[in-house]
């Protein structure tokens, strides 16, 4: 495997593990002394940002909502790509 082929398996493997992380967290957000897991902040544009052009309309937006899970399913997707490489 190439150096750009391992730059974008390890990207997507960052991405699968954010996912999972907060999929699963989420799901253990109601079990009892797991809340913790769900524990997170949201950053990002928080009214989206407009570019009107009278002839087009562009609007940028953006937020990320970064929870304890999805930080440790990041950790488990570069334990991943460690273990791979």
């Amino acid at each position: 495997m190439n150096a750009k082929e391992r730059k974008w398996l390890l990207l997507f493997l960052i991405l699968v593990g954010l996912v999972v992380g907060s999929l699963i967290g989420s799901s253990l957000q109601s079990v009892k002394g797991l809340e913790w897991i769900n524990y997170g902040e949201t950053f990002g544009f928080v009214k989206p940002l407009v570019l009107d052009l009278k002839v087009i309309s562009i609007t940028f937006g953006f937020t990320v909502n970064l929870t304890i899970s999805s930080i440790i399913g990041m950790l488990i997707g570069l334990l991943i790509y460690s273990r791979l490489s």
